[in-house]
């Protein structure tokens, strides 16, 4: 029996309803969340400093990269000082992490059901809904790291190697944005080196994805070096003002991982983790659990502060999905 040709009307309502389709609506409802709610409370405390980068552009600043003061720029430039101009980016990246989320789970072999879970956890997380309401350097990290995890992801799972000149590029823009991200991707690189995958380093597109994240953010590393590491200094007096103890600070960052993430969502990215490290369906991505084992050992190391594991769990509450949806 012979079907019947699709018809313009029916590809269309294909269109509207097919997965990526339907995580763009979750996306967009994060945006217009932002947008009904970003206009509260007054200017935070640091986007004022940002604001004021912005007016003095130049390839670095005491408390990190250019990015962020560039945008800040760009928002004013483009919609004036109101509050809903200066957020107008963060609210943004926010919508495009619920995308990628989705994305990630489902390049992980997650169906619709898998997709919709990880792109409503990356909604409802106290954390995402915070940082991606105000304007720091810290509400585009969640976008970039799972950029980053999601080129991982695909190259481990097609074995296309040419994506390492992307991931390079994006590693690049996020070390504009904030340096923490060099932590993330030195971890994503040790992963790799302790499982089988190693071999999907060993070539000329991870060297070419190397310069191309050296070259865009050698500005910055220059400015640095030329005015004598204020970021150090900054850093080092910041760690000296908020200096608990190792245990203390310890104790401190794993507890506000689970306030940050949303408690329900413990379990989700506690699935995801466990997805990575020992599930037969999660042996080709084992680097990506190994990553969070490694990063998280050094933050509790250097006594890092709550946030700066935020911006890794979309790739886990996405896994944990998938997880979670073969179980089911």
């Amino acid at each position: 029996m012979v079907s019947a040709p699709s018809t313009p009307q029916s590809a269309k309502h294909q269109w509207f309803s097919n997965d990526i389709a339907i995580l763009c609506y979750f996306g967009l409802f994060k945006l217009l969340l932002h947008f009904c709610t970003n206009q509260q409370y007054g200017y935070f405390g640091d986007e004022l400093y940002y604001m004021a980068a912005g007016e003095h552009l130049d390839w670095g600043f005491a408390q990190g990269p250019p990015l962020t003061p560039a945008i800040a720029n760009l928002s004013r430039w483009m919609l004036g000082d109101s509050l809903f101009a200066i957020r107008l980016f963060p609210a943004i990246a926010g919508a495009c992490t619920v995308i990628l989320t989705g994305l990630i789970a489902r390049d992980l072999g997650g169906g619709r059901f898998a997709q919709v879970i990880a792109a409503i956890a990356v909604i409802l997380a106290p954390g995402y809904l915070f940082l991606q309401t105000i304007l720091t350097m810290n509400a585009f990290e969640p976008l970039l790291w799972a950029l980053c995890g999601y080129l991982t992801i695909h190259i481990l799972k097609t074995e296309r190697i040419s994506l390492w000149s992307i991931a390079g590029v994006v590693a690049g823009i996020g070390l504009m944005n904030k340096f923490s991200i060099f932590f993330f991707i030195l971890s994503l690189v040790l992963g790799i080196l302790i499982t089988p995958a190693r071999r999907l380093l060993f070539n000329r597109w991870i060297i070419i994805g190397s310069i191309l994240a050296i070259s865009i953010c050698t500005p910055t590393i220059l400015w640095q070096i030329n005015h004598h590491w204020p970021f150090l200094e900054h850093q080092r007096e910041s760690s000296l003002y908020e200096k608990k103890g190792l245990l203390q600070s310890a104790i401190d960052l794993i507890l506000q991982q689970i306030i940050l993430t949303n408690p329900g969502a413990v379990l989700l990215w506690g699935c995801g983790l466990y997805y990575y490290l020992f599930t037969r369906f999660g042996k080709p991505y084992r680097a990506l659990g190994w990553s969070y084992i490694i990063i998280l050992g050094w933050f509790l190391l250097f006594e890092g502060r709550f946030y700066y594991l935020l911006p890794i769990y979309p790739m886990f509450l996405a896994a944990g999905a998938v997880f979670l949806e073969r179980r089911l």
